[in-house]
């Protein structure tokens, strides 16, 4: 008896995308609190990058990307330069809105992603 495929649209709704990538940015935060402060941008485990890098490096990707696919403005202004966790806490917090916000102007909303 032959076996039949049948492909069905998998996707996942841009509410649960968003949520699922803001729970990502959640944690991301608690491991931003939970660094001490003379160790966000010192410490590193063989030759990767401090903590604090990688932080910054979200940080100046995340919103701007998510404008970028909303408006077409592309602008990245935020630069990567060493600077006190409780800082990179406020702008970790200001972009969570910023992403909240343009995210429910996306003309994506009816399908973000399908797989077959």
């Amino acid at each position: 008896m032959p076996v039949e495929s049948v492909h069905l649209p998998c996707f996942i709704p841009p509410a649960a995308l968003l949520d699922h990538w803001q729970g990502h940015r959640r944690l991301t935060r608690r491991v931003i609190e939970s660094f001490p402060e003379d160790r966000l941008f010192s410490f590193s485990i063989g030759s990767m990058r401090p903590f604090g890098a990688l932080a910054l490096e979200i940080l100046s990707m995340a919103e701007p990307m998510v404008r970028g696919i909303v408006t077409g403005n592309w602008d990245q202004s935020l630069n990567r330069d060493v600077r006190p966790k409780h800082d990179i806490l406020r702008l970790w917090d200001e972009t969570t809105d910023k992403i909240n916000r343009l995210w429910l102007q996306s003309k994506y909303q009816p399908r973000v992603f399908k797989r077959r």
